[in-house]
Order: structure tokens, then sequence, then C-alpha cells
């Protein structure tokens, strides 16, 4: 995929030393892990079944300490606080209004700040087995170092 989008572009942006991080929570995924589950599941008895595809819940700033790791280079130090927020609202919106390809949105810095957990129970129980986020993320890397 592209470097500069979408889940890629955060590897980008420790690499490139990417300071700040927040102790929010998410589910997240290999999309290789998405690809064997569709191959595996899409054809058979349970192609119309709904399973939510989560490897691991994961602070963000445990995911961005894996994926500094794993370029050899130093992780974010500064955590982002929901007191921050109402401060942050206003250089957040001018720096995505001068510059057009900032990842960084008050929408994204909201969701970063939320705690999100997701069960991944219901695929497992068809015996499944996610590939560890850090393996993901060491492989990852390797296209970037």
């Amino acid at each position: 995929g592209k470097w500069s989008k979408g889940s890629c572009r955060l590897f980008l942006n420790i690499k490139k030393g990417f300071k700040f991080f927040s102790n929010g929570i998410n589910g997240f995924v290999g999309v290789e892990d998405v690809a064997n589950a569709m191959t595996r599941f899409g054809l058979g008895s349970l192609k119309n079944k709904r399973f939510l595809m989560v490897s691991e819940n994961m602070s963000y700033k445990d995911l961005f300490n894996l994926m500094a790791k794993s370029m050899d280079v130093n992780p974010p130090k500064y955590e982002i606080k929901r007191a921050y927020l109402p401060w942050l609202k206003f250089p957040i919106w001018l720096m995505s209004k001068l510059n057009s390809s900032s990842s960084l949105s008050v929408e994204t810095l909201k969701t970063s700040l939320k705690k999100h957990s997701y069960n991944n129970a219901a695929i497992k129980k068809e015996g499944f087995e996610f590939e560890p986020i850090e393996s993901v993320i060491a492989n990852t890397a390797k296209f970037l170092n």
C-alpha cells in the first residue's frame, strides 16, 4: 500500500520521530489475517457469518513503542491527555487547513483518546488463530528499514 496513507502513515510518522502518544485503546489486526480469514471462511458454510477481525486490543502507546522498537528509533515520549483537548483543537484544525496532507485532525485526536475493546472469541471458536501484532509490526517495518 501507500506509505503516506492509512495505517502505513503511522509507521512513517514514528520513523520520522513522532513525539506524542495517547493511552487510548483500540483493536488491531494484520492485513494477512484478514485475507486469510476471507479465503478460509468466505466460501464455506460460514460465508454469511460476521466476525470481528481483531488480533489484539492495545494502547496507542504500546503500539507506537512496538513500531519504534521494530524500526530502531526512539518511541514517542509525550502523552496527550484528554484534559489537553480543548487547547489542542484550534492548533490542530489550523494545521489541517494549512497542510492538506496532515494525518492529524481533531477527530483522529479524539479517537486516539478513547478506549475501545473488541472480542474475537467468535472467530477463534472456529479455529482461527491470529498473528501476534508484534510480529505483524516487525514484518511491516522491514519494508521501511
